[in-house]
């Protein structure tokens, strides 16, 4: 599973560069105002007919490992409230489809770091807790199979979740800076940082 996180990093951080080029360099394609239109102006009709295709198909399969995702964990961490992971995934199916009638996310901007702020917690409490455990990982590791086949669907989708926006938002990303030439090194940090987060919490 670390492997295949590492791999879909790396090849969503390549494919962020490969859009931002294109869409700096290829005549033309610094007028396109999507992903979408980008993939048509450099690969045609069915080029974009194909990427959209795509796009559906990895945003529904992540969301529905997502949902999963939180459901497994909300049943593990209240155990008091006595809902499966199921019915979990029914209670908060409603309000997370309601956000897709909100166009408008200016407003987040205001409290977007909290967000950061609580995902940055939330890894240090994790390290805390297992730092007088740290002995135990090798041994750990080794009576661990390769891949959990059980759970690699959802994995899967998760990674798919993480990485399909680095790329598909990379061209309106950096015409947005207001030093473009800083969006690889900008983005190599954020791909660094999350990468470093996700193995910590991972191991």
């Amino acid at each position: 599973g670390i492997a295949f996180f590492l791999l879909s990093m790396a090849l969503a951080f390549d494919a962020a560069l490969t859009t931002v080029r294109l869409h700096r360099d290829v005549p033309g394609c610094s007028a396109t105002r999507s992903y979408a239109e980008l993939m048509q102006h450099c690969l045609g009709r069915p080029g974009e007919l194909g990427a959209v295709f795509s796009l559906v198909v990895a945003n529904w399969c992540s969301t529905v490992a997502y949902m999963k995702f939180v459901g497994d964990n909300l049943s593990r961490f209240l155990p008091v409230l006595s809902l499966s992971s199921d019915q979990w995934v029914a209670c908060v199916t409603v309000p997370i489809a309601a956000c897709a009638w909100i166009d408008d996310v200016s407003a987040l901007q205001r409290v977007s770091a909290l967000g950061l702020i609580a995902g940055q917690g939330f890894v240090l409490l994790l390290l805390s807790s297992a730092a007088p455990h740290l002995h135990e990982l090798p041994a750990y590791l080794g009576e661990q199979p390769a891949i959990r086949w059980d759970s690699f669907p959802v994995a899967m989708g998760l990674a798919v979740f993480c990485n399909e926006g680095m790329v598909v938002c990379a061209p309106n990303v950096s015409a947005a800076m207001r030093v473009p030439s800083q969006y690889p090194a900008s983005a190599l940090a954020a791909v660094v940082y999350f990468t470093a987060n996700y193995m910590l919490v991972a191991l």
